[in-house]
């Protein structure tokens, strides 16, 4: 799985292998030294201060890709993306860059759904669904006989 989201919730559904190529704030690590936290102790931080700060003085910032920084594991994640046979690509609108230029990579199928437009062209096995997930996948667990 390669996920854009920090909030860790794949990994809390059950998900082993989850490439998040923003990041999480699971854990931070000072700017200065490097040090490394966990995401208890900077609540811990947080209770006591409003900027947390390491003991060596140095700013703590979550391990969160912001607006401007590389994004992490972009070559596992298209080699993952170009081994599938089936992409799903889910309440995403593709345009943030570099991780919308990975469904041009897959190795199968790409299906789209999404709630609006998205910045992937149409072309042989794309499809799109201009719906909203929960609505998507309840048809589908119909159709299926899960409801």
């Amino acid at each position: 799985m390669v996920t854009q989201n920090i909030d860790f919730l794949h990994q809390r559904a059950g998900s082993r292998r989850v490439i998040a190529v923003h990041g999480d704030y699971w854990s931070s690590h000072c700017l200065d030294c490097s040090e490394p936290f966990e995401l208890s102790q900077i609540e811990e931080l947080l209770r006591k201060v409003d900027v947390p700060r390491c003991s060596c003085g140095g700013l703590i910032k979550p391990d969160v890709v912001f607006y401007g920084e590389a994004v992490r594991d972009l070559e596992p994640a298209a080699a993952v993306v170009s081994n599938s046979d089936l992409l799903l690509v889910l309440g995403s609108s593709l345009t943030v860059l570099p991780a919308a230029f990975l469904p041009e990579q897959a190795g199968g199928d790409v299906v789209v759904v999404n709630r609006g437009e998205v910045g992937l062209s149409p072309g042989p096995r794309r499809f799109f669904a201009d719906v909203d997930l929960d609505e998507f996948f309840g048809e589908v667990a119909e159709h299926l006989g899960a409801s």
